[in-house]
């Protein structure tokens, strides 16, 4: 080394045993340092040991011991360079990264740094290529409500019983009061989180109804209507605009907003002559805006009308609702004077 120029290594001091030189031995000291002509003693401190610690080692015999050093020197290698790729090729297939790993893992992290820190789209601007883009791995869709409407399913862990009629239907309360607010009055109604009852009688309600009732506050999804194989049907449950009125009413008794407006889209498309009076005063005691409108948006026209009149479906909403017909007489009101 000339005098005044430096260059980097790597230093690695080792105290050898002078009761068996063969054996065992004392690492002091291994890491990157440079090297100059004007500040030797910079690395030669790495290996100090107190004096009263070293006159007692094994390390120390006759006065005398023995120190190896191994020191590997290295320089910046340019490793855009395609024959700095071919080295380091050629250093892998012969090992050398496993001897840096078990001795030197500070020259890797070294080496990581420098392989991240290439300007990949200078490279590429050189070669003509455009740079790939990373593309992360597809992150799948939510499937929480398939665990929650399993959960409901298997039946495990059930805490608290629903009684309809005369079938009992299993649930957990925990989730009943964390879906609904009701729910959650009834069940733990005593204060500070205590249960309250493990038991909600429903006697104005079919099971079917309270069943898909919890499909959704398990899952937060439209229930499928399914009948029951070997179950008797009767006329009224076959017709399925009776059903999500039901399940309406029983939507808007537990204050589960999403299930209420899910019904209201349902019942849009069963709006016929035959349907419209019952679900129109349906839509006004339950605070369905978006329905009732919809239903009167079907009596605007005079061959609806004459057809409802005719089937004597007025009459159901003067009977059921009669405040109904107020908006049904503005709105036709409305419709002439536009004409």
């Amino acid at each position: 080394m000339s005098r005044g120029s430096s260059t980097t290594g790597i230093s690695r001091k080792t105290l050898w045993n002078q009761q068996n030189l063969d054996s065992t031995s004392l690492t002091r000291a291994r890491k990157r340092l440079e090297f100059s002509s004007i500040g030797a003693l910079r690395w030669i401190r790495a290996c100090v040991i107190k004096t009263e610690i070293f006159e007692k080692s094994k390390y120390l015999a006759n006065d005398s011991f023995t120190i190896r050093c191994d020191i590997s020197l290295t320089k910046d290698v340019d490793i855009g360079d395609e024959e700095a790729f071919k080295s380091i090729s050629v250093l892998m297939a012969n090992g050398g990264l496993d001897d840096l790993t078990s001795s030197c893992q500070a020259v890797l992290k070294e080496l990581i740094a420098k392989l991240a820190s290439l300007n990949f789209n200078d490279a590429n601007s050189d070669t003509g290529v455009d740079a790939v883009p990373l593309v992360a791995a597809p992150v799948p869709p939510s499937d929480i409500h398939q665990d929650f409407a399993r959960l409901l399913q298997s039946g495990e862990g059930t805490d608290m019983t629903f009684q309809v009629g005369n079938k009992t239907l299993q649930a957990h309360r925990c989730v009943l009061a964390a879906r609904s607010s009701v729910f959650r009055n009834q069940l733990f109604s005593s204060g500070e989180g205590m249960a309250s009852s493990s038991v909600i009688r429903i006697d104005n309600m079919e099971p079917k109804v309270i069943e898909l009732l919890l499909c959704f506050i398990y899952s937060d999804q439209m229930p499928e209507i399914i009948e029951t194989e070997g179950e008797e049907v009767t006329q009224q449950d076959d017709d399925m605009d009776v059903i999500w009125k039901h399940l309406l009413t029983a939507a808007d008794r537990y204050e589960l907003q999403r299930l209420k407006l899910l019904c209201e889209e349902k019942l849009c498309g069963y709006i016929n002559a035959s349907t419209v009076a019952t679900i129109l005063a349906l839509a006004e005691q339950h605070h369905c805006q978006g329905l009732k409108e919809t239903c009167l948006d079907f009596l605007e026209s005079p061959a609806n009308l004459q057809d409802v009149m005719a089937t004597g479906g007025l009459e159901h909403v003067r009977s059921s609702c009669s405040s109904v017909l107020k908006d049904l007489i503005a709105k036709l009101a409305s419709l002439k004077l536009d004409n």
